[in-house]
């Protein structure tokens, strides 16, 4: 997680100093803030690692697994449901790269 850090600062820092040296323009726009995004997500996860919060959300899993309420069907649904969001949204950004490419 550290490694992630770095690699997201230095890429913020480079970003930054390629768009006060050569312009602004809507695409560095857009992923200086989709880093800075990155950066304060990941700054969220220290913080919730930190807290004990992942703790936390593992024992109240638990719970509702042993209570029977959440049932493995539940929860294969969920991770179907969670992995067809992912497909959608690398199939939409390879759409909007090839629609970039194309324009």
């Amino acid at each position: 997680m550290l490694e992630m850090t770095t690699q997201v600062s230095f890429t913020v820092l480079g970003v930054a100093l390629l768009v006060h040296l050569v312009g602004h323009t809507e695409i560095a726009d857009l992923v200086t803030k989709g880093l800075l995004l990155a950066a304060f997500v990941i700054a969220g996860a220290f913080a919730a690692l930190w807290l004990g919060l992942a703790a936390v959300i593992e024992k109240a899993a638990l719970r509702l697994g042993r209570s029977g309420w959440l049932s493995p069907i539940l929860v294969g649904a969920a991770v179907g449901a969670t992995v067809m969001m992912l497909i959608t949204g690398v199939r939409l950004l390879r759409a909007r790269q090839a629609d970039a490419r194309a324009a």
